[in-house]
């Protein structure tokens, strides 16, 4: 099956909610008689989430800076 832009004859159904758990329905018009849909639902891969490794990387280094500024003023 090939899809025509000028042609819609695809149509989805997307919804979702704050977890990003969603669902989706397909509804197909203008197959011939016999004919069938082969639909391969690919999705990317995950991507860490940068703030974790940001929160603990800042933390760390702060915590270096104030142990360095008290080893060097003394207290």
């Amino acid at each position: 099956m090939i899809v025509d832009p000028t042609k819609l004859n695809l149509a989805f159904q997307f919804n979702s909610d704050s977890s990003f758990k969603y669902s989706y329905s397909l509804t197909v018009s203008g197959l011939a008689d016999g004919s069938f849909l082969l639909y391969d639902d690919i999705e990317a891969a995950a991507v860490p989430e940068p703030a974790s490794l940001f929160l603990l990387g800042s933390g760390a280094i702060l915590l270096a800076g104030c142990l360095w500024r008290n080893k060097i003023l003394g207290k």
